[in-house]
């Protein structure tokens, strides 16, 4: 099975297991300020929320070093840890769904009077991506959706979040779950509840890309499966006895097999 990797701390760590939920953050927090700054200009990195893993099997020095200062965790878990949500369609909103669609939220948490994911999390290829790295990043970014006189277009919706610099990120070789969530309105439910015309809804989220309607979402919980029973937890480098021994215990604690690992680096 193939897993990925998220290093982190002991901290966050707990709260993962306890809360059984995987938090991804907004895209204009991330530590990469290129990014960031090439997508906030154009209004939308406040929509994008994002979880960052490695697909290396190996251990990262880098990512041990920057994200735990040598004395946190890796998190293994399968490419998709999460719970899965059978939506089924809803005519009176002509919203249909394929049989069988399954989605890591519930229809419920996709579209609501808070928020709305302008791209509903269905196909697993399309929230779960392997970041590109090219050598000008800002060249390959384009707005995910711009308007003119003849209304609205959509460009590269599926290949948002992804683009980094080759030259600075490579070596993290990464893949990241992405979430686009607009904030949301009563009254655009609302309409779309009593007419049952999705033009309501999706005029209403371009507008918000578009204009840049400010989002209060600052992150973006997702619940977690059955794979979190087999997590598989290895020690930072210059983890303490006591670092191994609460770590143990929140495994132990909060999961049926979950595995605790010393670093090949320590």
């Amino acid at each position: 099975m193939e897993l990925l990797h998220h290093y982190t701390s002991i901290d966050t760590l707990e709260l993962i297991l306890k809360n059984r939920t995987l938090r991804l953050g907004r895209l204009d927090n991330v530590d990469d300020k290129q990014e960031s700054q090439l997508i906030h200009e154009k209004h939308w990195a406040q929509y994008l929320f994002i979880s960052s893993w490695c697909k290396d099997h190996d251990e990262n020095s880098r990512l041990w070093r920057e994200y735990t200062d040598n004395k946190g965790v890796r998190i293994s878990l399968p490419r998709f840890p999460f719970e899965q949500h059978v939506l089924k369609s809803k005519p009176e909103l002509t919203l249909f769904f394929v049989d069988g669609s399954i989605s890591p939220v519930p229809l419920s948490d996709i579209y609501n009077d808070k928020w709305m994911f302008f791209l509903p999390p269905i196909n697993e290829e399309h929230y779960g991506k392997d970041v590109i790295y090219v050598d000008n990043p800002e060249e390959h970014i384009s707005p995910p959706i711009t308007q003119d006189s003849d209304g609205y277009h959509l460009n590269g919706l599926f290949d948002l979040a992804t683009i980094k610099d080759s030259n600075l990120w490579s070596e993290q070789n990464e893949f990241r779950y992405i979430f686009f969530v607009v904030p949301g309105h009563p009254g655009i439910m609302a309409k779309w509840e009593a007419t049952g015309d999705p033009k309501f809804p999706a005029a209403y989220m371009a507008n918000c890309i578009v204009k840049g309607i400010p989002s209060q979402l600052l992150h973006f919980d997702v619940k977690l499966g059955k794979a979190i029973e087999d997590v598989v937890i290895t020690m930072g480098p210059e983890c303490s006895n006591e670092d191994f021994e609460r770590t143990n215990r929140l495994v132990d604690k909060y999961t049926l097999r979950g595995l605790v690992k010393t670093s090949n680096l320590s």
